[in-house]
């Protein structure tokens, strides 16, 4: 795309919203994950870890929290694995 004049942002926009994406679709795993394990093991453990001492987080704040913590991870490894490879590749010349 150089070749016919493209500057190196429209090169790699695309690529990096790609990335974006992945990142976003590969999180999703993980948090279904994270709701159901959390909330099977709240259920399970009555609340509490060991004894009153250990008193475990409501699942329904702490798991909205968590999901939105790994979606957000998730997109921005997309995001940066995506820039630095596209970068790498755009500085490279023939």
């Amino acid at each position: 795309m150089r070749s016919v004049g493209a500057k190196n942002g429209f090169i790699r926009a695309p690529f990096v919203v790609e990335g974006i994406i992945i990142g976003a679709l590969g999180s999703i795993i993980p948090i279904f994950a994270t709701i159901f394990g959390y909330i099977y093991l709240y259920a399970q453990l009555g609340g509490k870890l060991i004894s009153n001492i250990f008193v475990l987080i409501s699942p329904h704040p702490f798991v909205l929290y968590i999901s939105i913590m790994l979606l957000v991870v998730g997109m921005l490894v997309g995001l940066i694995g995506s820039f630095l490879s596209v970068t790498k590749y755009l500085r490279w010349k023939r």
